[in-house]
């Protein structure tokens, strides 16, 4: 079986846990992008915070792929709501985004899906916004000249021009740089074994419950290990149980 595995995007290691980098993986494979674009472009786009609440100052996109007020409530949400969520749980809402726009098609479309959706699979030289054009959007109440000046930091060449190019350029340029600082594995998640717990919990003199609870905040992963290591594991859970978690 191929290992899974997401390339080092700046930060993902420090800031986020096994369990997000899992479901991110999982979330790619789902909605037909490659993982490591959809890590690559999470990654720019919260400013490389992973954080579920960054918001740009300027127009209130928020988290992971900066969801703007309109598209928060497409989904049936706020962007305040977005912003108190975790991490994780806001990725559920990056699957529901994705799956409703053009599919991927080619590389660095990912970034036009959220970018400019109908950029989606269109050629390199596809027009998204100019400088100080007049000219309007289609279906849109805004010009070129505005998209231009707003997001002119994509105009990787200078020419003046923003293109389908030039955003696909941006992700996998970030993709490129992640894939050359290494790669990091994706961790299965292990279960507990139910009948070593409730030995250990019958021993300790704890509830199960209580065993299971402790365990699950500490995040540890209990598997058939040697009896030492088994009990020292146990023991701090039950210490856990027994102060509350303090």
């Amino acid at each position: 079986m191929t290992a899974r595995k997401l390339p080092k995007v700046k930060n993902l290691i420090q800031r986020t846990t096994p369990e997000f980098r899992r479901k991110l993986y999982q979330v790619a494979i789902d909605v037909g992008i490659p993982p490591g674009e959809l890590a690559s472009l999470m990654g720019f786009e919260s400013s490389w915070t992973w954080s579920p609440s960054v918001r740009n100052p300027s127009g209130g996109a928020t988290g992971l792929i900066q969801f703007m007020p309109s598209t928060a409530k497409m989904l049936g949400t706020t962007t305040d709501q977005l912003a108190a969520m975790s991490a994780v749980e806001q990725l559920d809402y990056v699957k529901a985004y994705l799956a409703r726009m053009p599919k991927w098609r080619m590389p660095g479309d990912a970034y036009l899906q959220v970018f400019w959706p109908s950029g989606v699979g269109k050629p390199d030289s596809f027009l998204i916004g100019e400088k100080d054009s007049t000219e309007l959007v289609p279906n849109a109440k805004f010009t070129r000249g505005r998209v231009y000046a707003q997001n002119s930091g994509l105009d990787g060449n200078r020419d003046g021009r923003i293109t389908a190019g030039d955003v696909r350029a941006r992700v996998l340029s970030i993709l490129r740089t992640s894939e050359a600082a290494g790669w990091v594995e994706i961790e299965e998640e292990q279960e507990m074994d139910a009948s070593l717990i409730e030995a250990f919990a019958k021993a300790l003199g704890v509830a199960v419950e209580a065993i299971v609870a402790a365990l699950q905040s500490q995040q540890l992963e209990l598997r058939r290990v040697a009896a030492p290591d088994a009990t020292k594991a146990m023991h701090d859970a039950r210490n856990d149980a027994l102060s509350g978690g303090k």
